[in-house]
């Protein structure tokens, strides 16, 4: 006989019952202990301050030395110059800036498109451009005659760009060549010509073709035009690259207003796609001289800004020159 005492189904169904429970229980106990645990541990490698080691140190020490060390060099060879060429480091200094500064300067050009400037505005805007080195000014047809008049007046040889049938090249082709001629003969240096962006379609291609060719001709090869660089992608400009890249045209300048900087970046590595061999210009409302580096970074030879004569005086500024 038995000393247990025997158990009945029910008896050991819920003796089972409680130990899957208690066991279940454990489990989820020590999986919230774990997690608390981490996320202990994860508060207290925020909360602790970067220990510096003292290998660490001294490497910081090392580069800090190495820094200084350098920088003497630099001013001790700057103070061999200044007395070789009998003038003051300061001296070397701003004019090592000036060189630095008209290097991005002569890559600007001043747009003038609007048409409410008045002379004395147009006075400034010469010598301004003439003080910073700028690369030239584009204006419209209705600022030329001003424009060479101040450059006579101010004994300056600034490069005057007439801007012709901005923005959307709308006239017809006589009305282009009327004024293509009219502008050099006002003292234009350049024309830029501004195209409609239906001669970009395909079945207009040979209409592109002609109206470059006529255009270059009646120019004396002294023109660019300008293309609406919101129209512009790879697989509608590919055949049309090809033509102006045949073309005699000096350059072709993108408008782009006030694009954002990923999407002229965008149209700028499309249109390189397509090959252009042509100098590369950009029209936009570019206001400081970080967005133009990085415009000549995407290969552009030339940016047009109505700001341009404003980034020369940061420059100067931030520099110590004025």
């Amino acid at each position: 006989m038995s000393i247990f005492k025997k158990k009945n189904k029910e008896e050991i169904v819920e003796e089972v019952r409680k130990d899957v429970v208690e066991e279940v229980c454990e489990e989820k106990v020590e999986e919230v202990c774990e997690t608390e645990i981490v996320v202990a541990q994860q508060e207290e490698i925020i909360e602790q301050p970067k220990v510096t080691t003292n290998e660490e140190f001294k490497r910081e020490q090392t580069v800090n030395e190495e820094g200084k060390s350098e920088g003497k060099k630099i001013y001790e060879s700057l103070q061999q110059l200044a007395i070789l060429l009998n003038t003051s480091v300061d001296s070397l200094k701003e004019e090592f800036y000036l060189t630095q500064i008209k290097k991005i300067m002569i890559k600007l050009q001043k747009a003038v498109v609007r048409y409410d400037m008045t002379e004395s505005e147009m006075d400034k805007l010469f010598l301004s451009a003439s003080k910073y080195g700028l690369g030239g000014i584009t204006v419209a047809p209705a600022y030329l005659q001003n424009c060479v008049r101040q450059n006579k007046k101010n004994k300056t040889k600034i490069d005057i760009c007439s801007i012709i049938d901005f923005p959307f090249g709308e006239s017809s082709l006589k009305g282009k060549i009327s004024n293509v001629k009219e502008s050099l003969k006002m003292g234009a240096n350049s024309v830029a010509i501004a195209m409609p962006s239906m001669l970009f379609n395909p079945e207009n291609l040979k209409m592109l073709k002609k109206q470059c060719k006529t255009l270059c001709r009646a120019s004396k090869r002294k023109a660019g035009i300008v293309i609406n660089a919101s129209d512009i992608n790879e697989e509608k400009y590919a055949k049309a690259m090809k033509i102006l890249n045949k073309s005699k045209l000096n350059f072709v300048t993108l408008a782009f207003g006030d694009a954002t900087k990923e999407e002229v970046e965008r149209k700028l590595n499309s249109l390189a796609k397509c090959g252009l061999n042509k100098k590369l210009y950009v029209l936009a409302n570019v206001n400081n001289v970080e967005s133009v580096v990085e415009l000549f970074k995407c290969k552009v030879d030339c940016v047009l800004t109505p700001y341009a004569d404003e980034i020369g005086t940061d420059l100067l500024k931030r520099f110590g020159l004025i």
